[in-house]
């Protein structure tokens, strides 16, 4: 597998964003946007709360994709986990093909961990969907890997605030092994280019001094796309775009006869 990272300009969709693509014959990728409006937490669409899907939290992870080495979602070469499901629909998110309960590797905490483990990154981001609407079965990856001297760096939807404020144990748990938290929905008249994050009421909050010496750089400009290509001629990509980037990847490829098609299923 191969990849190419693109620096990106200042208009950008919102953060932690991935998509599986084929380089085919015929068709076209879509940007998807929904417009509904977000769940109040303590719902049972709030953190943790996916209704049923209770019964599993705490024993399964519903992975959507996974991949390696990446160096656009996070400090450092990272293992990125976008979980499958988010009962918020932030208008615009360019994750919307990931937020229902479709195709998705299910894994037990051990499962994933050894997984994660196996790789030579410095740590793991939790992005989505949402994570903490898993947040006690990703609590229990996060214990085994900062055990192992890894860090934990999570995408939420929701607040700091709102977080800690849930009466979720298991939130409150993931939480505790989080080192980099990015919060807050995100707001398409917000937009920014911006280190990790997608609109400018986004924060990147550091829970732990693992960090605390890039606390000055978070005002960055964002950190681009990764792209990558596996020998079936699937192309994934990584990071935080700018609008329109699925298109315009798709129409630079055209004069080289090359056909972008969505994909479904899962890349890990």
């Amino acid at each position: 597998m191969r990849w190419l990272q693109k620096e990106v300009d200042s208009d950008t969709v919102p953060a932690p964003a991935s998509g599986p693509l084929d380089l085919g014959p015929s068709g076209g990728p879509t940007a998807p946007t929904s417009g509904h409006p977000q769940p109040p937490l303590g719902t049972d669409s709030g953190p943790s709360g996916a209704r049923g899907r209770q019964e599993d939290a705490g024993r399964l992870v519903r992975v959507a994709h996974m991949l390696q080495g990446c160096r656009t979602l996070g400090p450092g070469a990272r293992s990125v986990v976008w979980v499958r499901g988010c009962a918020r629909r932030c208008p615009g998110c360019i994750a919307s093909p990931i937020l229902d309960d479709g195709p998705s590797l299910v894994l037990r905490p051990d499962e994933l961990a050894a997984r994660l483990l196996a790789t030579a990154d410095e740590g793991v981001t939790f992005s989505g969907g949402e994570p903490f609407e898993q947040a006690q079965a990703l609590a229990a990856v996060g214990h085994v890997l900062r055990a192992s001297g890894r860090s934990v760096m999570v995408y939420s939807g929701f607040t700091l605030d709102e977080l800690r404020s849930s009466s979720d144990a298991g939130v409150q748990a993931l939480l505790d092994v989080t080192d980099v938290l990015v919060d807050g929905p995100f707001e398409r008249e917000r937009q920014a280019d911006l280190l990790w994050r997608g609109s400018s009421n986004q924060r990147v909050h550091l829970l732990t001094a693992r960090y605390a010496h890039i606390a000055s750089s978070l005002d960055a400009a964002g950190a681009g796309v990764e792209l990558r290509v596996d020998s079936e001629a699937g192309l994934f990509w990584a990071g935080v775009p700018e609008r329109d980037f699925v298109g315009q990847l798709r129409r630079a490829a055209e004069p080289f006869g090359i056909i972008l098609t969505g994909r479904e299923g899962v890349w890990a």
